[in-house]
């Protein structure tokens, strides 16, 4: 799930009673409206992509990294 606003706490809280897990995918640099705290908290797992290699250009702002 990509990270969005606080609306998305309802459904998170939905899937976790339904033992769904759920990956967030966000990044925690912004300000807490786009990725609250307490929808972080409800995710499995949290991807911040400010700090995922995956999600950065190479420096020289060309071509994909390696997986």
């Amino acid at each position: 799930m990509l990270a969005g606003d606080a609306t998305l706490i309802p459904l998170l809280q939905r899937l976790a009673v339904r033992d769904v897990r759920v990956t967030l995918t966000s990044s925690l640099s912004v300000p807490s409206s786009i990725a609250p705290p307490p929808l972080v908290a409800l995710a499995d797992t949290c991807i911040d992509q400010t700090e995922d290699n995956r999600f950065l250009l190479p420096e020289d702002g060309h071509g994909r990294h390696k997986l």
